[in-house]
Parts: structure tokens; sequence; C-alpha cells
């Protein structure tokens, strides 16, 4: 930290912010009021999903918060995610190009959605699974979680979007040929 900027280690299953009124009010108390509650007066500058863990940018005043954001709308600011998912790519580098509609509390890839990209390289293959890092070109609502999960890859230890797929592609079976897939545990 310096006198404009704090950096904050968040782990996973943890709100970044306080979720709207009525929302997620089980998943206990968000990464801002530990910090508030250390005497740090602090503004998040951007979030990451509550299973995703990462450095969180948080301002320390309300202009600082507006200028760091104006760098991330401008996409002065380089993010990268590393991931371990199920399955291996079929290339080593790529993008992932799936619109992605934001539902609010959720969001899905749709064609009606906004333009969404990830560039991708994988970092190692394991017998089952892949490490890759990522890079997002957009940053849109759960984009890197939708993206994997959308071409078969889900991120280990995904829970709401791997399964959205799975039924997403089972309905769509279901109208084209009649014919449902049994559901694989992964």
């Amino acid at each position: 930290q310096d006198k404009f900027i704090l950096f904050a280690d968040k782990p996973p299953r943890m709100l970044t912010v306080p979720a709207p009124k009525g929302k997620a009010e089980n998943k206990g108390k968000p990464l801002v009021s530990h910090l508030l509650s250390e005497g740090h007066h602090v503004f998040a500058v951007h979030r990451l999903d509550y299973e995703t863990s990462g450095v969180v940018l948080f301002a320390k005043s309300p202009e600082v918060r507006e200028e760091l954001m104006q760098a991330f709308k401008a996409k002065a600011v380089a993010k990268t995610y590393e991931a371990l998912c199920h399955g291996h790519m079929r290339d080593r580098t790529g993008v992932l190009d799936f619109p992605i509609k934001d539902l609010g509390a959720t969001a899905c890839i749709a064609d009606d959605g906004e333009p969404a990209r990830t560039r991708y390289e994988v970092l190692e293959e394991f017998k089952d699974f892949t490490l890759i890092r990522l890079f997002p070109e957009t940053g849109r609502h759960n984009q890197i979680r939708l993206h994997l999960a959308h071409i078969h890859r889900p991120i280990i230890g995904e829970r709401k979007f791997a399964l959205v797929e799975f039924l997403a592609e089972n309905q769509q079976n279901k109208k084209s040929k009649g014919v449902a897939k049994k559901p694989k545990r992964i």
C-alpha cells in the first residue's frame, strides 16, 4: 500500500464488497468490511467473484477510485489469472470469444450479450487437468468462469456454471435429437 492505494489478497468464498440487500446474506463478511474494521478507509476499484481468490485493488479516496476505474475502463490495466481446469485445451494458445449477458446476480453466454474475449495459454498439462494462464480482454461478469465452462473445461471446483452449461446443452439435445445425455460428475 501507499498513500493512494491498497492491494488485498482475497481468499476464495468471500465477497469483495457487500451484496445488494437480500442477496448473499449467508456469504459472510466481505473483504472491504474486513479492511474497514482494520482501520483502512478504502473504496473497491474492481471485484473478484465470490469463488475466486486473488489480488484486489482498493483506492484510499473517491477521486483515486474514479481515476483507477477509468484506467480499467480504458483497458490500461492488464489482468492475468491462472486456473486449473478439467480436461485439456485443444490448442496451446487461443481466444475464447463468446458474448455474455449480465443477469444481475449472475450471467450467461448469450447471442444478445455483450462482447467478451479471453486469451489463454496452456502452462502445464496433467492427466485429467490443465493449468492455464488467462488474459481477459473485456471485464464481463463471471467472464473466465463462463468461458471455460462453455467449452466444457470448467475450473476445478466450479459449482455454478459447470452445471448450468451441462443443463443448457442437455436441453438443446432434447429439442434437436430427442435424446438427453446422462449427467457426469466433475
